[in-house]
């Protein structure tokens, strides 16, 4: 069951699975996934002023590179290791 997720357990999941802050001002915290050093095109944004990443904004960013919802859930809820989040990225419908 999807849920929201607290923001501070979605920084901490991302961090561990291999996504990197991006440096700079903006009113969004940006997560970019990398892999083997290399950037994707894979990011995650999570609102500076909100408590949780909610169900709505999740399914926006998993429609955005072809993830499900579920998918985004479970990385962002720490269900998925960092295996298995290049796993969703790797296996997602290439548009």
């Amino acid at each position: 069951m999807t849920r929201p997720v607290p923001a501070r357990v979605a920084r901490r999941a991302l961090l561990a699975k291999g996504f990197k802050e991006a440096q700079g001002s903006r009113d969004h915290e940006m997560f970019l996934l990398y892999e083997r050093d290399a950037k994707t095109r894979f990011f995650v944004k999570l609102s500076r002023s909100g408590a949780d990443v909610r169900l709505d904004h999740m399914r926006i960013m998993g429609r955005a590179f072809g993830i499900r919802t579920e998918d985004l859930y479970r990385v962002l809820n720490c269900e998925y290791d960092a295996a298995q989040t290049l796993e969703v990225w790797r296996t997602r419908p290439v548009r």
